[in-house]
């Protein structure tokens, strides 16, 4: 008798636990650790540099700005809009932004564990889909957090949700459902327009699944014309924002003139790209190792589905191709970033945790997920006990610069040391600036802007430097100095190259100067012939006495 068959019995059955009520308690205990462990955490770390300039964005729009023109963004208005939302209603703490990412990341495991071929499962494997998701998400950097990629997921899944409902039930393919469908892809195009290479594949292995079910062609094209009425239901409202706000010409000549020439300087090369794609998949280690089953799996699923019409077979199916379209896009098309890649994750884990059937292989099944979860642990970045020392604090102490440089997890994007730039903004709060009188020259210092209630010194604050327009630098020089009638120029040591080692943080240097061994080739570019006024750290406060110049910048070959 095998030992499942002997804990059945009823001699021995008061005498054992269920092997599924232990599998059960565990994940449902591990799940509660990891929120209550790591939400503290998350909710006082740093916002990301990118979250910072929404923000200004958003601040710049509600103080009666017109978006492009006041604050130049060179991506569609959708994740403005939310910035609008949330802080509108809520408030301007960090806190806020990041509880409305959880949420958010919340709301998305819920989608995932109702998808048909999840939902089917028992309660123990939604637990635990819910553990890896929560595990991986609190395992990732800072600058993987309230970003719009992880964002575009919720109204994609949200689309996809009504999808299945279609193809699943044919019933289902009223104009009212696909009409609904429709506004979701397109609020998601407001946020990234990659969402069209996303949803594109899933709407059409869905429309050929209806096809060999017998749907007619007129129905099909009614699905379609739904979807696409959706969309410009959505696309209509947002032009209609762009319009009555005054943006919508700033809108135009981003989408015509900008956006061409800026994707040929900020998507890499092909060779470049491999490299920090080898580089990415080894920081998300041991995670990667997940997009390695998304191919075979999502082959087989289509497969199935092809031969069954099974509700979870065919939503499986398009859940794969959902996936798979989403990694490729990511591969391919975008910016190689890590929070490009947060999704792929998040959408491959339902996928892998329904692949083994663990009523007939448990063994197999239990082996491969202690193994992956034992080396989860071993490598995952909380697990360290000087952040996790940190949790008291955290739930008594709103966040600060000393909370915020102890719960950084790396240098991604030279990461920001806040105190030092605590300090920059005590210095410049004894200079009684206002207005637009600080131009935040690099990445990290934009915080400043924000704490010291200030408007940008230059519209184009995040789009300082000419390589951003190669075929005319000097006149976009021209256009940035123009708008620019800043006193102050804070810049960052670190956007030379040099590494934490050389700009350790420390006390505000007195006299104010660049560091002794500050390369030489750097001392006659701009911005660092501005006199110094104030040092800390890695952070230099520069009067602004001439026209903003050149400037070199990291990957472009050094100056001599």
């Amino acid at each position: 008798m095998s030992v499942g068959q002997l804990a059945s019995t009823p001699a021995v059955r008061f005498r054992f636990l269920s092997w599924s009520r232990v599998n059960e308690g565990l994940a449902w205990l591990l799940l509660q650790i990891i929120l209550i462990l790591f939400i503290p955490l998350f909710l006082r770390a740093p916002l990301t540099p990118d979250a910072g300039f929404y923000d200004l964005c958003a601040r710049s729009v509600l103080r009666g700005g017109v978006h492009y023109r006041e604050v130049f963004d060179s991506n569609l208005p959708g994740i403005v809009w939310i910035h609008l939302l949330i802080r509108s209603l809520f408030g301007w703490s960090s806190e806020v932004l990041r509880l409305a990412d959880l949420l958010v990341v919340t709301s998305i495991v819920a989608l995932l564990v109702r998808l048909p071929f999840v939902a089917e499962r028992s309660r123990t494997l939604h637990l635990w889909l819910a553990v890896w998701c929560y595990a991986f998400y609190f395992s990732t950097s800072e600058v993987c957090h309230c970003q719009r990629d992880t964002w575009m997921l919720l109204f994609a899944l949200l689309a996809f949700r009504l999808r299945i409902q279609a193809v699943v039930h044919s019933e289902c393919m009223g104009m009212r459902r696909s009409l609904l469908e429709g506004m979701f892809w397109a609020c998601g195009f407001w946020i990234k327009p990659f969402i069209v290479v996303i949803g594109l594949p899933v709407l059409l292995w869905g429309w050929v699944l209806l096809r060999r079910r017998g749907a007619t062609w007129t129905s099909l094209a009614c699905d379609g014309l739904g979807v696409l009425l959706g969309g410009v239901v959505v696309g209509a409202l947002g032009i209609a924002w762009l319009m009555g706000t005054g943006s919508w010409p700033y809108f135009l000549d981003l989408v015509l003139h900008w956006m061409p020439e800026y994707q040929q300087v900020v998507v890499p090369s092909w060779g470049l790209r491999r490299f920090m794609l080898f580089k990415l998949e080894q920081r998300f280690f041991p995670w990667s190792l997940l997009h390695l089953a998304l191919f075979p799996l999502g082959f087989l699923a289509m497969r199935e589905s092809w031969r069954k019409d099974r509700e979870s077979v065919v939503a499986r199916a398009l859940f794969a191709i959902l996936t798979l379209a989403w990694l490729l896009q990511a591969l391919l098309l975008q910016v190689p970033h890590l929070y490009v890649f947060v999704p792929t994750f998040l959408l491959a884990m339902p996928l892998l945790v329904t692949a083994l059937p663990s009523a007939r292989r448990p063994g197999l099944h239990w082996a491969a997920g202690l193994l992956f979860g034992g080396w989860v642990v071993a490598c995952h970045p909380l697990r360290v006990p000087e952040r996790l020392a940190l949790w008291s604090r955290c739930l008594r102490e709103s966040s600060n610069a000393e909370l915020r440089d102890l719960l950084a997890m790396d240098d991604y994007l030279a990461r920001t040391d806040w105190q030092d730039l605590a300090r920059v903004e005590d210095y410049l709060r004894t200079q009684k600036v206002h207005g637009n009188d600080v131009l935040c020259f690099h990445l990290n210092t934009r915080p400043l802007l924000l704490d010291l209630d200030l408007d940008v010194g230059s519209p184009y604050v995040a789009y300082l430097h000419s390589h951003y327009c190669p075929s005319d630098p000097g006149a976009f020089l021209a256009l940035v100095n123009r708008d620019c009638s800043a006193r102050y120029l804070v810049s960052d040591l670190r956007a030379t190259g040099l590494g934490r080692a050389s700009t350790a943080p420390g006390d505000p240097a007195d006299p104010p100067a660049l560091p002794a061994h500050f390369p030489r080739s750097f001392r006659s570019r701009y911005p660092w012939t501005e006199p110094i006024v104030f040092r800390s750290g890695r952070y230099v406060v520069q009067r602004k006495t001439m026209p903003i110049g050149p400037y070199w910048y990291p990957g472009a070959a050094r100056p001599h």
